[in-house]
């Protein structure tokens, strides 16, 4: 009995090892398998279309000039209250400087844009966590889309 248990241990174990071999041995090579057939692109396949935005979706665009490579820039579209103080936030976006000019988008809700009477682009650039440049308010008198074409970064204060 000791013996038929014994032997039926063995070819379990070496079964079990056979298992585990099978499992960590290496991918198949192209050569051992047939290459999958894919569908050849065609040359005159239209590009693919951009996304459709909500229609309550607007976006303000264009470039930042000025600022250092590494710096962090940050960019606010905020509701403005009677003092110049803002008080809402309706958009925000942060992206890394290169060096070179720096292109935005920035998306945001039409509707929300539209409770507020006074709305403005703010900015500014941090560089090791020190603030260094700011973008001076640019007002946003209507909820579309807009290029704002190249808005430079000037020194904060």
């Amino acid at each position: 009995m000791t013996y038929l248990a014994n032997a039926l241990r063995t070819t379990l174990l070496c079964s079990l090892l056979g298992l585990l071999h099978g499992c960590t041995s290496p991918a198949p090579t192209s050569s051992d398998t047939a290459p999958p057939s894919q569908p050849a692109p065609t040359p005159d396949a239209p590009p693919a279309a951009p996304a459709i935005a909500p229609a309550h979706q607007r976006e303000l665009s264009g470039s930042l000039l000025g600022i250092p490579a590494r710096a962090q820039v940050e960019l606010a579209l905020l509701a403005i209250d009677p003092k110049g103080r803002p008080y809402s936030l309706l958009a925000h976006v942060q992206l890394p400087a290169s060096g070179d000019s720096l292109a935005f988008q920035l998306p945001f809700d039409a509707e929300r844009f539209a409770l507020h009477h006074r709305v403005e682009l703010r900015g500014r650039a941090h560089l090791d966590g020190r603030l260094i440049l700011r973008l001076p308010p640019q007002p946003i008198p209507h909820a579309e889309n807009r290029q704002l074409g190249s808005l430079r970064l000037v020194p904060a204060p």
